[in-house]
């Protein structure tokens, strides 16, 4: 069986859980919630970590983040354990790199089966190739039928506009087109560095490249498409900048821009009435974004899977997200590569808020690419 290790301050939850998975003859260890725990897992290499998100919340959710950057601990799956009433707090775990939740109090029935289930290596093929033949497959059929939407768009607009003709009516309708034309290059190329950004990842690259940047600037630029793309649908938009806020920062701009760009994307693209905001500010040494929409939100239940490849979240029939549904997990890797992690909150039918801190980079933090 396996070596389970449960860390938490909770002697009740500590002592049930030990109990029932010791009976389902797993071995298990415990320990103390926060720098406790994460040492304990360097120690006793467990194939699963329980983690209680009782009270103090936040050093659970620090010890998630301490283990899934360490290389040596990032594929052992942390398994939270917390109560229903805790959604936020279990969202900013999830988005810490919690695998799955099982809610307090503990079933007794249901624990070591739900427990189990989250192991290395269960519910797969033999040996894994034909599951991940599938999932290529499925992936490539996505990105076929994604890309041959808006390239059909392109050409059949294209050959209207060469068969138009001069009145001012067809002026007008020609400039619709056009309009047509350039949204739709712009979400294939929104794809397509999407899918380069993929390609780099999974090739080990996590290069930064910090620069200097010109706060106001970079703002004005990310925004600017958006913003008109917004109002176009009567959708308000604002960017909100914190007080004193610095001229300058050192930052990787290439990858922050596709960060912000990713979620002001999702968030034009399903926000059909009220705002959206980015907003930017400074505070002690990390610099916060944010992005926040009054669109359709995302349901509680799927909340954990906002940041899994390449699938959709789907609230009622309606799919939130578009292109190849790559933006949040792909924003979620880079935001995590310069030292931050991506926070979803979301309340279905209230809109989304997705946030991030990073730390400055010293210009001379260059990392050199392992490719």
């Amino acid at each position: 069986m396996a070596r389970v290790l449960i860390v938490g301050d909770a002697a009740d939850v500590r002592t049930s859980a030990r109990v029932l998975l010791e009976a389902a003859g797993h071995e298990v260890a415990t320990a103390a919630a926060g720098p406790a725990g994460v040492e304990a897992a360097r120690r006793e290499h467990p194939d699963l970590i329980l983690l209680d998100l009782s009270p103090p919340l936040l050093s659970g959710w620090e010890a998630t983040r301490e283990i899934k950057s360490d290389p040596k601990m990032a594929a052992t799956p942390v398994v939270a354990v917390s109560a229903d009433a805790a959604e936020q707090d279990r969202e900013r775990a999830s988005a810490a790199g919690c695998d799955g939740f099982i809610s307090s109090p503990i079933d007794e029935k249901t624990f070591a089966p739900l427990v189990a289930s989250f192991l290395p290596g269960r519910n797969r093929t033999v040996d894994g190739q034909e599951e991940i033949d599938r999932l290529k497959t499925d992936f490539l059929a996505m990105v076929s039928h994604e890309v041959r939407a808006p390239l059909n768009t392109i050409i059949l607009l294209t050959h209207l506009l060469e068969r138009e003709g001069r009145t001012p009516a067809d002026a007008e309708r020609r400039l619709h087109d056009v309009h047509v034309i350039r949204d739709s290059a712009r979400t294939l190329l929104w794809m397509i560095n999407n899918l380069l950004d993929l390609a780099r990842l999974e090739a080990g690259r996590r290069d930064l490249h910090p620069q200097v940047l010109d706060v106001e600037s970079f703002l004005r630029e990310i925004a600017e498409s958006y913003e008109i793309r917004s109002r176009d649908k009567g959708v308000s938009f604002s960017v909100e900048r914190g007080p004193n806020l610095p001229v300058s920062a050192v930052l990787d701009g290439e990858k922050l821009s596709r960060v912000l760009i990713n979620l002001l994307a999702n968030a034009v693209e399903n926000t059909r009435q009220g705002q959206i905001a980015l907003r930017c500010r400074r505070r002690k040494d990390a610099w916060e974004f944010e992005v926040e929409d009054t669109g359709p939100g995302v349901p509680a239940s799927v909340i954990a899977e906002a940041f899994e490849p390449p699938g959709r979240i789907r609230s009622g029939r309606r799919e939130t997200g578009h292109g190849i549904g790559l933006g949040l997990f792909l924003s979620s890797r880079l935001v995590e590569l310069m030292g931050g992690s991506l926070v979803l909150a979301s309340r279905e039918g209230q809109g989304t808020r997705v946030s991030f801190a990073l730390p400055e980079l010293a210009e001379s933090e260059r990392t050199p690419s392992t490719s």
